[in-house]
C-alpha cells in the first residue's frame, strides 16, 4: 500500500512512518528541499507541495492508497489551513478513503 504521510520527518510522523515502512510505501510529502532529502535518505518517495496552498494537494494523493496528516500548524491561521487541506487531500485519492489525522 502506497501512503501520502504529511509530516513525515516530524516528530509524530516519522513515528508513523518508521511503522509503515514495515511492509508499505510511505510517500511524504515535503515543502522543502531539506524536508525533501531528508525524506529520500529515508527512503521514502517525496511529494513536493505546501499544505497551506490546498491548490494542487489532491494531485500530490493521486497514486496514494491513503493519507496520514500529522502536521500541526500553530498561528491564528491554523483554523483556516487544515480544514482546506484536509478538504482537499482526499479528492485526489484513487480509493477514496478519506484522511487520517494523526494525534499530536
Amino acid at each position: 500500500m502506497k501512503v501520502l504521510v504529511c509530516g513525515a520527518t516530524g516528530y509524530v510522523g516519522s513515528g508513523i512512518s518508521d511503522t509503515l515502512r514495515q511492509g508499505h510505501s510511505v510517500v511524504g510529502l515535503a515543502q522543502s528541499a531539506r524536508v525533501a532529502e531528508t525524506s529520500r535518505a529515508l527512503g521514502d518517495g517525496v511529494a513536493l507541495g505546501d499544505i497551506e496552498i490546498p491548490a494542487g494537494l489532491a494531485d500530490l494523493a493521486q497514486d496514494a492508497d491513503g493519507i496520514i496528516y500529522a502536521i500541526e500548524i500553530h498561528g491564528p491561521h491554523a483554523l483556516d489551513v487544515e480544514p482546506r487541506a484536509v478538504h482537499e487531500l482526499p479528492t485526489g485519492l484513487h480509493s477514496g478513503t478519506g484522511v487520517r489525522k494523526a494525534a499530536s
